[in-house]
């Protein structure tokens, strides 16, 4: 928004806060974009929960201005007297735990305190410090799991798949701490690393193999959102000397929650690079086919959790047929993840999907591994 503008929405907030709240409460600032309203009223919970949602469907509204429009968003936090604290020091803190809670969960959101939040807040400012420490002393590392053509099973390429092996916790699931890196702005950095090592290493395993490999680069929403990415795609392609025909990026459906046209635009800047673009995750997020066929999109993968359902969903079995005739249709490549038994296998080859990933097949593996599976299973 900027701080211009910044700086009047929170004027009208205040104004609009004090207009809205009642006479017998207390509204004061804390400070940035917080607010603290008391409620010196008796009044059951359920009350002011639909107090204080009043007050956030009042207060969350489009704001125009002369050169463009916003969506704004408010998290709220409440705590109550006694049981969440004996005086005005510990209620405020019980009230700021449970509204970054609130923020967590999303957008527009309002959550009560509660006791074990406590421990969740200090659990995340750990897991921060770690993550943190983790990035700077390069804990991080790549495995790399095999893609399958359907019909021969020669290696198609594979997929690069970050590690982190923590002092601490041990080995933590990405799904752990990426959204936590995307949150402190260290996903730039850390995707950029992934990048140029995946990139590095698959430049001198094509020179050593003389094979046409493929290695596919999970990209995060955030990292798309950066002005300077396609610039970081170009910078690691010269880099490496990498054919950018080699390279696919993997984007998810929740980069099209927002600026639709902006996100298509960035698409294709990528794709001028001969970049191959991979939409992952497909039939979970948000695609509608009004955009997905102005899409420079190369591949679709299909879910892991429609693969899970194959054996006894018939919806499912339904929906991987629809996904793969649709793809096709478009002139796309599919590629099935999640890959575990052979009537999996059998459906997804009967119906025409191009390729397979999955533990059948083969798990993410060091690069020692992905050199004797080269050895034993070229491409040519």
């Amino acid at each position: 928004m900027g701080h211009l503008y910044g700086d009047d929405y929170l004027k009208y907030t205040a104004k609009r806060l004090q207009e809205l709240v009642h006479e017998d409460d207390l509204l004061g600032r804390l400070g940035g974009d917080e607010f603290a309203l008391i409620i010196q009223r008796n009044i059951k919970e359920d009350a002011a929960y639909n107090y204080v949602e009043s007050l956030r469907n009042e207060l969350c509204d489009k704001i125009k201005t002369s050169y463009s429009e916003f969506k704004v968003s408010a998290s709220f936090g409440i705590s109550v007297f006694p049981q969440d604290g004996k005086d005005p020091i510990e209620l405020l803190k019980s009230a700021d735990t449970s509204m970054y809670k609130a923020k967590e969960l999303g957008r527009n959101n309002i959550q009560f305190f509660r006791p074990d939040m406590k421990e969740e807040i200090l659990n995340k400012i750990q897991m921060e410090s770690l993550l943190l420490k983790a990035y700077e002393n390069k804990e991080f590392f790549i495995e790399y799991q095999p893609q399958f053509n359907a019909e021969d099973h020669r290696i198609r390429g594979f997929e690069a798949l970050i590690r982190w092996d923590s002092p601490h916790y041990g080995r933590v699931a990405p799904m752990n701490f990426i959204p936590l890196a995307e949150e402190m702005g260290l996903i730039i950095g850390i995707g950029q690393w992934v990048l140029l090592t995946a990139c590095h290493k698959f430049k001198e395993l094509d020179n050593r193999f003389d094979q046409n490999l493929c290695i596919s680069v999970n990209v995060s929403a955030v990292q798309m959102r950066d002005k300077n990415f396609v610039a970081i795609v170009k910078n690691v392609l010269d880099e490496t000397n990498m054919d950018p025909k080699q390279l696919e990026l993997e984007i998810t459906e929740s980069l099209f929650i927002d600026n639709i046209e902006e996100t298509i635009d960035m698409l294709n800047e990528i794709k001028s690079l001969n970049v191959r673009i991979s939409l992952d995750d497909f039939g979970t997020g948000f695609s509608s086919l009004s955009y997905l066929r102005r899409l420079p999109i190369d591949t679709l993968k299909i879910d892991k959790s429609f693969i899970d359902d194959l054996s006894d969903q018939d919806s499912s079995i339904r929906i991987v047929g629809d996904i793969i005739s649709l793809g096709h249709n478009l002139d796309a490549h599919i590629v099935a993840e999640g890959i575990e038994n052979s009537t999996q296998l059998d459906y997804l080859k009967a119906n025409n999907c191009d390729c397979i990933q999955g533990f059948m097949f083969g798990k993410p593996m060091s690069v020692k591994d992905v050199e004797a599976l080269l050895e034993k299973n070229p491409l040519k």
